[in-house]
């Protein structure tokens, strides 16, 4: 569909999204530089249309491919970025999941307050907004962080507080 769909000047927002889905999955399968392309080609006809949302999610997107090519200063940027956009729009679910991938670079760097300031934040957007997938993620990646800095007690809340909600949801 892709070869078809990028040639016509119709379906814009088709077009949008068939590349920000292709990105997605070419950066789940680390082919980054193939990911890169399509979420700035998504990004292009977001701005150009005007597909806000989108363009907030090829962002963070990007981010991510930066932040697994090691790239750590223009993942980010471009979390930033994408935050900001989150804000614009007033979106705050988008909000919380850049937060969450915020914390999971910060995880990654070793900077744990940081990881768990931003999945805290995450976590209280999402239990305001009643997004119990969401709620566990961050109680687990806040259980993870807990894990690593050896308060296992701690850690050990934080997932059980996950698996309970989980377990009420029958997932």
């Amino acid at each position: 569909i892709y070869p078809i769909i990028s040639k016509t000047e119709t379906h814009k927002f088709f077009h949008c999204v068939t590349c920000f889905n292709m990105a997605e999955i070419y950066s789940d399968t680390n082919h980054l530089s193939e990911a890169l392309q399509l979420y700035c080609e998504s990004i292009d006809i977001s701005v150009a249309n005007g597909f806000t949302y989108i363009e907030g999610l090829a962002t963070n997107g990007i981010a991510g491919v930066y932040v697994k090519q090691n790239k750590y200063g223009l993942g980010m940027e471009y979390y930033n970025k994408a935050l900001d956009n989150s804000k614009l729009m007033d979106f705050p679910q988008f909000q919380a999941r850049v937060l969450t991938d915020i914390g999971d670079y910060y995880l990654k760097s070793g900077d744990y307050e940081r990881a768990i300031a931003n999945n805290k934040e995450a976590l209280a957007t999402r239990e305001s907004l009643d997004l119990r997938g969401g709620v566990i993620t961050n109680l687990m990646h806040i259980g993870e962080i807990y894990f690593k800095q050896g308060k296992f007690d701690e850690a050990m809340l934080s997932l059980e507080k996950a698996l309970h909600i989980a377990e009420t949801m029958n997932i």
